[in-house]
């Protein structure tokens, strides 16, 4: 998946401590039980015991580009991305996702964000769209590394209609080797953001979306670059959830 934001970098990935051979793992509980919010549940991927989906409506298995590795995650583990690590973790939409409405959900843990020491570019958290000469078509959220190193926003960008876009700005303090919840989710007139359960953005949509607002086929996760931070519990449903759904996981899975 290519964009037409500045040099992407993945905003998925870790240093690896080859002082001490690798990742050490902790015990952490499995994936949360079923609860209500698995209603409409297209995908869920918990990394536990590998790449592969455990929940699908369609195919589960992604196109991997890199070294897959692991690190202890929200509940089990979490795939760790990045340069030397998983430069792109991609997944088919037919029967996984859907544009009409729905919702994306995710943990991420910065293990080594550089803030205010990096460079002014832009590392991704999801994509599901593609980029041309004209520029980027499709949805993605994502931060800037400068110059406020702690935003965190939300795009849509199509050729047909009117650009929205969620800054959160500083809201959330992203220090290292700490767990946030990071959601998305959109119907026919508005996109959120939540982090941590909490509503932190609303965009208006001009117009629903539809498929032909489909520029490719998969939606993808990680990519390489010089931040690294883990992915883990990555789940996807046919429909916005409900702020106190949102809420509640939050406070049942957060670490």
């Amino acid at each position: 998946m290519k964009s037409h934001m500045v040099k992407f970098h993945g905003f998925f990935a870790v240093v690896a401590t080859l002082a001490l051979g690798g990742f050490c793992m902790a015990e952490t509980p499995t994936s949360a039980p079923a609860t209500a919010s698995d209603v409409g549940l297209l995908f869920h991927a918990s990394f536990d015991k590998g790449l592969k989906a455990d929940t699908a409506g369609g195919n589960p298995d992604p196109k991997v580009k890199g070294n897959v590795q692991y690190d202890t995650g929200v509940r089990g583990k979490a795939v760790i991305g990045g340069d030397s690590f998983v430069t792109n973790l991609e997944y088919q939409n037919k029967g996984n996702f859907q544009i009409e409405k729905g919702t994306v959900s995710f943990w991420i843990k910065p293990i080594d964000w550089l803030g205010d020491k990096g460079k002014a570019q832009i590392f991704n958290l999801f994509m599901q769209g593609n980029g041309d000469a004209r520029g980027y078509f499709g949805i993605e959220m994502a931060r800037f590394g400068q110059p406020e190193p702690n935003l965190l926003f939300y795009s849509v960008n199509y050729p047909n209609r009117e650009k929205a876009f969620i800054n959160d700005g500083n809201s959330v303090n992203w220090t290292n080797d700490q767990w946030h919840q990071v959601v998305m989710t959109w119907d026919e007139r508005q996109v959120k953001l939540y982090v941590d359960g909490e509503v932190s953005g609303t965009a208006q949509l001009t117009a629903p979306f539809t498929p032909a607002d489909l520029h490719s086929t998969t939606f993808a996760f990680l990519a390489g670059g010089e931040e690294h931070t883990a992915l883990d519990e990555v789940r996807i449903w046919d429909h916005p959830l409900e702020p106190a759904e949102i809420l509640s996981r939050y406070k049942e899975e957060k670490p």
